[in-house]
């Protein structure tokens, strides 16, 4: 059923032009247990200078439920049919009342309690656009840190997860997710974003735990001609670029079957020494 509902504590007591410093965005559709995990994370933040709004997909099963539960822990609480991930977290930043922007999506947690205390100050004295930190990569075989990349290294692809970037508010109207981009909108707006002269600044903690195996995991492929479209509509490949990257591809889809079929023993082994601790 395509139903439109908008709750929350904003709709009570809270105008939309009531600036803060730093608005987390939740976009979910049928995922009551991430969206649960992702609450209880933001709930035990310094939470004095932000805001979280949750926008539902039109979610079918008790998502809608749980997220009723929290209350007004939530500032704004919306449920409509959307045109999927991208489109829904477009729609959100036109809601959100904060200068910064961090997508905190179902499932997606803080690295650690105080992460929110310690990206306020970086707010305040920053002039960079986009600021961005490491990430903990969750997989079967346990969970590593990644560290982030520098903002020249983009033509290979993402630099760190959307997860554990805070953009300004301004950027992300500016750069819209591009639809087009089913899979790869989020690499398209940092290499966007960085092209038209924004500026990086790398913190040098992590922001984020992202659980692997969501959407682009599933659908490498795909992904990958997304990808390699825009880094030729933002002339980032050079012939010896594009080697690199088919090579990587092929390196990618080998390791992953080989995974596939190692005992978790051997793949936390494994992942201990490709990821930085």
């Amino acid at each position: 059923m395509n139903r439109s509902e908008t709750l929350g504590k904003r709709t009570n007591s809270r105008s939309d032009s009531l600036k803060l410093p730093i608005s987390i965005i939740t976009v979910v559709r049928n995922d009551p247990d991430g969206l649960g995990r992702t609450l209880d994370s933001y709930l035990a933040q310094d939470r004095t200078g932000s805001e979280i709004l949750v926008f539902d997909g039109n979610s079918n099963d008790g998502t809608m439920d749980v997220a009723r539960s929290y209350g007004e822990a939530i500032d704004l609480l919306h449920s409509a049919q959307d045109g999927g991930i991208f489109d829904a977290m477009n729609r959100a930043v036109e809601r959100a009342t904060g200068d910064w922007i961090l997508f905190m999506n179902a499932g997606d947690c803080f690295a650690a309690k105080d992460v929110l205390a310690r990206v306020y100050p970086e707010l305040k004295r920053t002039d960079a656009e986009i600021l961005y930190g490491d990430v903990f990569l969750s997989f079967e075989a346990g969970t590593f840190l990644r560290r982030a990349g520098k903002p020249t290294d983009l033509w290979k692809g993402m630099i760190c997860s959307h997860q554990s970037a805070i953009v300004r508010k301004d950027l992300l109207q500016r750069f819209p997710f591009d639809l087009n981009f089913a899979l790869s909108a989020d690499y398209r707006f940092f290499v966007e974003s960085y092209c038209n002269g924004a500026r990086f600044s790398y913190l040098e903690f992590p922001i984020s735990i992202f659980s692997v195996g969501g959407i682009s995991s599933q659908k490498f492929s795909s992904a990958f001609r997304e990808t390699m479209k825009i880094r030729k509509e933002f002339a980032l490949l050079t012939p010896r670029r594009r080697l690199y990257l088919l090579f990587y591809r092929g390196y990618t889809m080998l390791a992953g079957f080989i995974k596939s079929i190692l005992p978790l023993s051997v793949l936390r082994a494994v992942f201990a020494g490709k990821y930085k601790t």
